[in-house]
């Protein structure tokens, strides 16, 4: 595959991972998570819709292909494309949101009601984590976020605890992956 292609393919996961976890943001702070004033995630999500726009996607895309110095490229993504392929990024995290919730409540009973105050926590900290580029992989940034948030509906130490415990489950899971990617070329063959 083309350098370009990828750098370009990358450029618009990041921004569908970003239009869907603001939209699920909202979603949750409109269900009663009160952490912050809705005003600051709404500006983001009307950005997070005209991105959605296949226009605006592909000049923002191409724009920063062109900052990784990879030439522009032109992709035939419709809306229904895109919206596609956003809900399977909604699924995605809907699924990483669920496996949080489980994995918190594994080790401390959290009343379903919480959910949306955990999918908030865990969204709001993934983009903080990703945000700040002198982190790798958000190291400490995510966790920071996630034990404060965290703290509003447990003890101290249980939200350092968990905030640890869901980057060792993130480290799991993204070996598990490397993993499956090393052993299926084998297996094709």
């Amino acid at each position: 595959i083309r350098s370009e292609v990828t750098a370009f393919s990358i450029v618009i996961e990041t921004c569908l991972i970003f239009l869907t976890g603001i939209t699920l943001l909202f979603i949750s702070m409109i269900t009663g998570v009160r952490v912050i004033d809705i005003k600051i995630i709404f500006p983001l999500l009307i950005i997070s819709i005209i991105f959605l726009y296949p226009p605006f996607l592909r000049l923002f895309a191409n724009l920063l292909v062109r900052l990784l110095k990879k030439p522009a490229i032109f992709f035939d993504l419709n809306f229904t494309n895109i919206l596609y392929l956003s809900s399977f990024y909604f699924g995605v995290w809907i699924t990483q949101i669920s496996g949080f919730y489980f994995l918190i409540n594994s080790l401390y009973l959290i009343p379903l009601t919480k959910y949306p105050f955990i999918a908030f926590t865990y969204i709001l900290s993934w983009i903080g984590g990703f945000v700040v580029v002198y982190a790798p992989g958000g190291l400490g940034i995510r966790e920071g976020i996630m034990s404060f948030l965290l703290s509003k509906i447990l003890l101290v130490g249980l939200s350092v605890g968990f905030s640890i415990i869901a980057r060792v489950w993130t480290i799991l899971y993204e070996i598990l992956v490397l993993v499956i990617a090393q052993i299926l070329p084998g297996i094709r063959d």
